[in-house]
């Protein structure tokens, strides 16, 4: 071979190497790092699909894109190109290994395009091999639910790559062959050649059945939502009938282009098509509309149906609520007058401020910041909850170059940057006379406080795992440290490809003994263990002197039966469920997912098919699950549906939460909350979410989202349709009055459902001096019974609260609904509803004024 020749064959050589070894480098990296988990078993099994896939598609689009281009050039008689001499123009023809070898490319290069994307099908394929009958049907077609959760999916992405194969091989093949004159109008008539009738008939057959296997597949796809269509007589009536008669003339075209093969009449191939291409259009959007233009809102509904649509939404979401009403009063005051006792102790600080608080007086370094302030339930040695914020000290070393600092290799993976130390906790109930917070050495006692800025106790400070930790690091080999060994040379080839980093091979810091940790972000390695599942925030929780992540995993599909759509993450989904739980060991690395109780079916299913992975919910710590927070990803869908109107039913056009004097109702942002409430004497950590009218901003009922027993809870207390209290945004203007000129930021309004009623606390916060210096808490305002009171802090607010002249015992339910109707009464001035202003006016008169007088 010539000099260029082997030029040409050693960059091809080095171009093949670098591909494959990019490729091996980080099958095999993974696949250590999975071991190092004790989860290389399912790793690979997953590993083993995802090639099966990637090799299967691309060998299936090669032979098909290569064989169907084959057939082209074996139609082509010679191709010429100009060619000038001189002056001379000639027509030179192209040699015939040239075109094969062009044919061949072109074939390899669309089979690489088609089948690019296919080891992500490694879900759907894994789960379609699951069968496991759930027992509930839907009542459109009676599919077991197990067909649209396990094999549809398969089914639709298998569907898809067969319908591109054909339909892109048929668009192309017809253009070729017009290009090459197989195809051409002569005569006033198309003229096709043998060959090229023979593999275009072929074709349009193969695209035939791939359109017939769509229509089969689409009732069911109808039914689970995939095609955001109502549920309703025009779906049952006109929609499923269309598909199956699409079916019937996809048949027939089929027919139709294998009579045009034999024949060569091509009115026996267009027309059949023709006919499905009016069908298909007729059918899908021209039908459907005229139906259900011509129907009522109430002749669309199936109340057999909707009478269903509940339980599949509860399978769907987990949005099972048993139901409270919300006594405003609260029975305990009404019975003692005792006002509050439940707020004795309760969350004064938002963690917002915390975290900005812990930042300015506890991270001096420009390298290190806390991560966000998690409230979690600490147990004192009499068993009583204190409400405690943790936050955990990480490295930000992007922080330091910002501020123009050198940062090298060595102190981001071996050094300074490579790990932080410590954890903060703080009582969320206490303040200092300062207005600075209490820190908490040791969550063994959080009875116990300090004014000074403490680290809280840990056996293993070191921060290895963390939100917003990139970096690779490499540690010394010592504990129980989860990392992937060096090694030898080899070993650290492997590791510098798969990490895109050389100085792992040359530097001279790096030992054989040493450990190489990544994915330490604490979403992203949960992620990596359990690639079937997305996982909420990571959450700081200090168990037994040691800190954890624990975080809430969630399972999706695109669709479900008589489901309606959320929006999550970005995408659309009619599945949402959070029936796992992620634990990760801040200080080791090490990692476990375990399951809840009563866990939703496609959490099941992973767990048979990834059993090293999931652990039992039995096996859950009961150190940890006090702390395990409801997941806030699942509440936030689950109030859309609890709020969603029923779609096309004129009987049904209020929220499912009931009809409301506020109009529609708004789920305002969750907040945490540790404590009891008037359903649950046993303090908890929980997540509540007021609804508001979006009208009157009155309160329209409050959810309760806990964890109990490794089980999730949801409770909705649902206020006094024809007394509704005031909402949290109204409560906040009330607050403000209360306080007078602004003293700073604002914090959450939590509105709590208390046994001695329903309670309101907003804290607000001001940094004296410059910016940098920490914010303070200044002001806590509390709503109680109809009660206003502020202080210093919640302790005090109470007290100035039980001390404010109060009507007689007797009076005091009518005092409270006094104060309401006023509310109530400045509510509709402000916004122009005279009515309501009269309603109103009249019933603040009726209560104010002594039976028998009157207003002259």
């Amino acid at each position: 071979m010539t000099a260029r020749r082997w030029i040409q064959a050693a960059a091809l050589l080095a171009l093949v190497v670098l591909v494959l070894g990019r490729w091996q480098a980080v099958a095999t990296g993974n696949a250590w790092w999975a071991a190092t988990l004790e989860i290389g078993a399912t790793h690979a099994f997953l590993s083993r699909i995802r090639a099966t896939l990637r090799v299967s598609a691309l060998l299936v689009a090669t032979v098909w894109c290569v064989g169907n281009l084959l057939l082209v050039y074996r139609s082509i008689r010679s191709v010429h190109v100009p060619r000038r001499l001189g002056d001379l123009e000639i027509l030179e023809a192209v040699p015939r290994r040239l075109l094969l070898v062009g044919a061949v490319a072109a074939g390899v290069l669309l089979a690489v395009a088609l089948s690019h994307g296919a080891g992500e099908w490694w879900y759907a394929r894994t789960l379609g091999g699951f069968h496991a009958p759930l027992g509930v049907r839907d009542p459109v077609l009676g599919h077991d639910l197990s067909y649209y959760l396990f094999r549809l999916p398969w089914q639709r992405t298998l569907h898809s790559f067969v319908t591109l194969l054909t339909g892109v091989l048929l668009a192309t093949t017809a253009v070729l062959y017009a290009a090459v004159g197989a195809i051409r109008w002569s005569r006033r008539r198309l003229r096709v050649n043998e060959l090229a009738r023979w593999h275009l008939a072929f074709l349009a057959a193969a695209f035939a059945l791939a359109l017939l296997w769509g229509y089969r597949l689409e009732p069911a796809e109808y039914v689970a939502g995939v095609h955001d269509l109502p549920v309703d007589q025009v779906l049952t009536a006109v929609r499923i009938p269309v598909a199956r008669m699409l079916s019937v003339l996809a048949l027939v075209a089929l027919g139709g282009s294998l009579m045009w093969l034999w024949t060569g009449r091509l009115v026996l191939l267009g027309v059949p098509w023709a006919l499905l291409a009016l069908g298909s259009f007729a059918g899908h959007y021209v039908v459907p509309s005229f139906a259900g233009a011509v129907r009522s809102s109430a002749e669309l509904v199936l109340p057999d149906i909707e009478a269903r649509r509940p339980q599949f939404e509860s399978i769907a979401y987990g949005a099972v609520t048993s139901e409270r009403p919300l006594d405003v009063v609260g029975a305990r005051t009404r019975a003692t007058g005792e006002r509050g006792t439940e707020l004795d102790g309760g969350v004064q600080w938002d963690g917002f401020a915390v975290t900005v608080l812990l930042n300015r007086v506890a991270a001096p370094e420009l390298e290190h910041a806390f991560t966000e302030a998690s409230l979690g339930m600490y147990r004192t040695t009499d068993g009583t909850s204190v409400p405690v914020y943790v936050a955990a000290r990480v490295t930000d070393p992007a922080a330091a170059r910002a501020a123009g600092q050198e940062v090298t290799w060595d102190e981001v993976h071996l050094g300074r940057y490579a790990t932080a130390r410590g954890a903060i906790a703080v009582r969320a109930d206490a303040v200092a006379e300062s207005g600075l917070p209490l820190y908490v050495p040791n969550t063994r006692t959080p009875e116990v406080s300090s004014a000074r800025v403490v680290e809280t106790a840990l056996g293993d400070s070191t921060i290895l795992v963390g939100p917003g930790l990139t970096d690779f690091a490499i540690l010394p080999a010592t504990g129980a440290r989860r990392g992937v060994p060096l090694g030898g040379f080899w070993r650290r080839l492997t590791l510098a490809w798969l990490l895109q980093s050389p100085r792992l091979v040359t530097s001279d810091a790096v030992g054989d003994s040493t450990i190489v940790v990544w994915h330490r972000d604490v979403v992203t390695r949960l992620e990596r263990f359990a690639p079937f599942a997305r996982f909420g925030q990571a959450r700081a929780v200090v168990i037994d002197g040691r800190l954890f992540w624990v975080a809430n995993g969630y399972v999706s599909a695109r669709g479900f039966p008589l489901s309606p759509p959320v929006r999550w993450r970005d995408q659309t989904v009619r599945y949402l469920r959070s029936s796992l739980v992620g634990v990760v060991d801040a200080a080791s690395g090490e990692t476990v997912v375990y399951l809840t109780r009563e866990a939703d079916p496609v959490t099941l299913a992973w767990a048979q098919l990834a059993p090293q992975v999931l652990r039992p919910a039995a096996e859950l710590p009961r150190s940890i699950l006090p702390n395990v927070p409801y997941p806030e990803e699942s509440l936030t869908a689950q109030i859309a549906i609890l709020q969603r109107s029923t779609p096309g039913s004129a009987a049904l056009e209020q929220p499912v939460l009931g009809p409301s004097v506020s109009g529609s109702l708004v789920g305002q942002e969750p907040y945490w909350w540790v404590g009891p409430t008037m359903g649950d004497t046993v303090p908890r950590l929980r997540l509540l979410v007021p609804l508001e009218g979006y009208e009157s901003g009155r309160l329209a009922g409050l959810l309760d989202g806990t964890v109990r027993q490794s089980a999730l809870v949801l409770e909705l207390y649902r206020a006094d349709r024809s007394d509704e209290p005031l909402g949290p945004g109204q409560i906040a203007r009330q607050f403000a009055r209360l306080r007078g000129e602004a003293v700073g930021i604002a914090g959450v309004v939590r509105m709590l459902p208390l046994a001695g009623g329903l309670a309101a606390v907003q804290s607000s916060y001001a940094s004296p001096g410059d910016g940098g210096a920490p914010p303070q808490l200044v002001d806590v305002a509390v709503s109680l019974g109809g009660g206003v009171g502020s202080g210093p802090s919640l302790r005090v607010a109470l007290e100035r609260l039980r001390a404010d002249a109060s009507p007689p015992e007797g009076d005091r339910r009518e005092w409270t609904r006094a104060r309401q109707w006023f509310d109530r009464m400045d509510a509709a001035r402000r916004t122009g509803d005279w009515a309501a202003f009269g309603r109103a006016y009249d019933e603040l008169r009726r209560l104010l004024l002594p039976r028998g007088d009157s207003i002259r």
